[in-house]
């Protein structure tokens, strides 16, 4: 390994602090190894301009303004997905959300009501309906209600069927789904 001269040293300093060259480039031009160069400019880092926070987030789109952010803390718990883009237009979803956690937002969990106690009983009913029948699940199967499987899951309450199958599986019985006020006769 040979010994670098100081005007060496000198002009790759200079090369850092007048033209704010990075590393490789210099070693390429004062023609060192680039392990050469870092040992030297190691006191010398490369010049980057001082970036506030909020420019520094936002580098790649659209600047956030005061009224985005005020908008985005009012509305961002508990608005919709097509309400904060028509709030916010030009923004994705994903620039949204990252600016929402920057800012330390947090959406809502969605409430969803219990229907649980719903569709087994539905599944029950439907099943004392096909013993009272005599009918077995291959050949209620047959009558267009789901595979047999399907059938086994739904009447043990392992699975819930969506509502379009139950409608094929009442109507295989012969029956038919309906809805009635609450608090009226059955």
């Amino acid at each position: 390994m040979r010994p670098i001269s100081e005007a060496t040293r000198m002009e790759c300093i200079r090369l850092r602090l007048e033209q704010n060259l990075p590393t490789p480039a210099i070693a390429r031009h004062a023609g060192i190894s680039n392990w050469s160069a870092y040992r030297i400019l190691k006191a010398f880092p490369a010049y980057a301009p001082p970036q506030d926070r909020d420019t520094r987030r936002v580098a790649r789109g659209k600047r956030w303004t005061a009224r985005d952010l005020a908008f985005l803390k009012n509305r961002y718990p508990t608005a919709s997905w097509s309400e904060l883009h028509a709030g916010l237009p030009g923004r994705t979803a994903q620039q949204i959300s990252k600016y929402a956690n920057m800012q330390g937002l947090r959406r809502k969990p969605l409430v969803v009501r219990p229907v649980a106690h719903v569709v087994p009983a539905l599944c029950a009913q439907l099943r004392r309906a096909r013993e009272f029948q005599g009918l077995t699940r291959p050949q209620l199967s047959a009558r267009g209600a789901g595979s047999v499987n399907s059938l086994c899951l739904w009447e043990t309450g392992q699975r819930e069927p969506n509502l379009s199958f139950m409608v094929a599986w009442a109507a295989a019985l012969g029956l038919q789904l309906t809805l009635t006020p609450q608090g009226a006769a059955a």
